[in-house]
């Protein structure tokens, strides 16, 4: 197994298979390693008072237990205990003041003591304190508090062996999601629960641990926490989207759509959900692929039903474009089986048109013409038709290549990417293919003019593309390298192909792949990627933030 060395000691130190090695490991490549400097998670025990120990469900009756705190550092093993009768044991993390990662490890000494660990903002003397809690419960389970009751998704009996936990925390929504599992299997607890009513919750810099039972010990060990940087808020899941003024957006998870306002607030929501689209007057156009029926609905800005239509469309179609045009017609791009591809128009009454077939495998629209890639093995093609279904130009580029992702910028020029299966000229020169021992590195953007002129082409150095947005002055390229395991990657480019730095990072850390991406005329960008944790298990979020 080949990996670079910060990932090892990353998976290394997840894999607690021992916390003396990982920190003894740390230590070799970078002296003076101090666990506590790296902080933590956030799962398992405690309840709130005695009157919630005997009611393992739940609840907070009356005022909540106060014990005096202890803040001390951890051992030098990474470590940190407490046990019955020691009240709070706070340790100290970097401050969060949107989204929260945080990881440990949990152990204790008996089933049934009663156990809590969770995340504060400053050292905890209280119960009140607590933002998010996550316990050990007196009848042998781990479970969290949503707002004001504990519950579990998952039912997860603990013994002492150790657990890994996760914790997902959002400020801004003042919610949080609790993870729990090994490098093959991990459960999801507690999805999106609800911080603690009351609660001092503007941000998040500590780690707590109580026994409220009156016996036992619970450990901690390797907390580490990571703030993301220039995040606004987080939706767990995987969502299209929208920009709309203001920083504002619509998502939807294929189910709902919501209307955010700039700091992730819902605003809106519309029991439909699908494939998204905005015209000029701010009426929205969502569609959606049941078996071999597309059904599209447009609803005014405020989601008043405005029309409702259905469409037959070839089997195992999906969605890949759709857009309104600056005549209010709304077109639908699907591709099914090969390179059968078919766009489907409705009038501004929501009246059907008749199909338009093509052949391609992806395609963009830039106002009402569509601009098609498709690959036969040995060229890659990329044609812009009329809304008829006449070519206005065609590129073919000697080489195999998939596109997966294509945008038009304000000047109406092609922006795509994918990945690169044999080197292809695009017009600055070849790009090579390469593999090493850990897996192929050919993932590829290209930017046309609007009329198919070459600008610039270049190589991600990643494996590959998974979205693309663009405004006037950037490119917004989501990335995937795929090794031995799987890292998400956000790349910018300003419109000549110079790469642009970013500080915007999530906090979920480099395992991940990156999916589909959007991004509004100010820089802000909504992205879709699919954490991992512990190790393969991955899990859905949007994350939005300025680039």
């Amino acid at each position: 197994m080949m990996m670079t060395k910060d990932r090892f000691v990353k998976w290394r130190i997840s894999r607690r298979a021992s916390s003396v090695l990982a920190c003894a490991v740390i230590a070799a490549w970078a002296p003076g390693c101090s666990v506590d400097a790296t902080p933590a998670d956030d799962p398992a025990a405690g309840a709130d008072d005695p009157a919630a120990a005997a009611d393992p469900g739940g609840g907070d009756p009356g005022a909540p237990a106060t014990a005096p705190a202890i803040t001390d550092a951890l051992t030098a093993d990474g470590c940190v205990a407490v046990s019955a009768g020691d009240g709070f044991q706070s340790v100290a993390l970097p401050d969060a003041s949107v989204l929260d990662t945080v990881t440990f490890s949990a152990t204790v000494d008996t089933v049934g003591l009663d156990a809590v660990v969770a995340l504060s903002a400053g050292a905890v003397t209280s119960f009140n304190n607590l933002v998010t809690s996550v316990r050990f419960n007196v009848d042998g389970k781990v479970d969290a508090r949503n707002a004001g009751a504990y519950q579990a998704d998952v039912a997860l009996p603990y013994s002492t062996s150790e657990l890994d936990f996760r914790v997902i925390a959002d400020v801004t929504s003042k919610t949080y999601s609790v993870f729990e599992g090994t490098y093959l299997e991990a459960h999801e607890l507690a999805r999106q629960y609800a911080f603690r009513p009351g609660a001092p919750a503007t941000h998040l810099d500590h780690l707590a641990l109580e026994v409220d039972g009156p016996s036992g010990t619970l450990t901690v060990c390797f907390p580490y926490a990571t703030p993301s940087v220039g995040a606004a808020y987080s939706r767990e899941g995987t969502y299209a989207v929208v920009p709309l003024a203001s920083n504002q957006a619509l998502i939807s998870d294929g189910t709902t759509t919501q209307k955010l306002d700039a700091t992730g607030k819902t605003i809106g929501t519309l029991g439909n959900g699908g494939e998204l689209a905005v015209d000029a007057s701010g009426n929205i156009s969502v569609a959606r692929v049941t078996g071999t029926t597309l059904a599209v609905d447009q609803y005014t800005s405020a989601f008043a039903a405005r029309w409702h239509t259905t469409q037959s469309v070839p089997a195992n179609s999906a969605i890949v474009a759709i857009t309104v045009d600056s005549a209010g017609i709304t077109r639908v791009g699907l591709v099914g089986n090969g390179t059968q591809m078919t766009i489907a128009s409705f009038s501004p009454a929501g009246v059907a048109a008749a199909a338009l077939a093509l052949t391609g495998q992806w395609l963009a629209f830039d106002g009402n013409q569509p601009i098609v890639a498709y690959a036969d093995g040995t060229t890659l093609h990329i044609t812009r038709y009329t809304v008829a279904g006449a070519a206005v130009w065609a590129d073919a580029f000697t080489g195999n290549a998939g596109v997966s992702a294509m945008a038009i910028d304000p000047s109406h020029a092609v922006i795509f990417g994918g990945q690169l299966f044999t080197p292809i000229n695009f017009g600055g020169g070849t790009l090579p293919t390469h593999t090493s021992e850990n897996g192929p590195f050919n993932g590829f953007v290209v930017k046309l003019t609007s009329a198919g002129a070459h600008v610039f082409s270049t190589r991600t150095e990643d494996t590959l593309v998974g979205g693309i947005a663009v405004n006037a002055t950037k490119i917004a390229v989501s990335n995937t390298l795929r090794t031995q395991f799987r890292y998400q990657d956000l790349q910018v480019y300003g419109p000549s192909g110079t790469k642009i730095a970013t500080s915007f990072e999530p906090g979920f850390g480099e395992d991940g792949v990156g999916g589909r991406i959007a991004l509004n005329t100010s820089g802000r960008v909504w992205w879709n990627l699919q954490t991992i944790w512990p190790l393969f298990p991955t899990w859905p979020y949007l994350v939005t933030g300025t680039l």
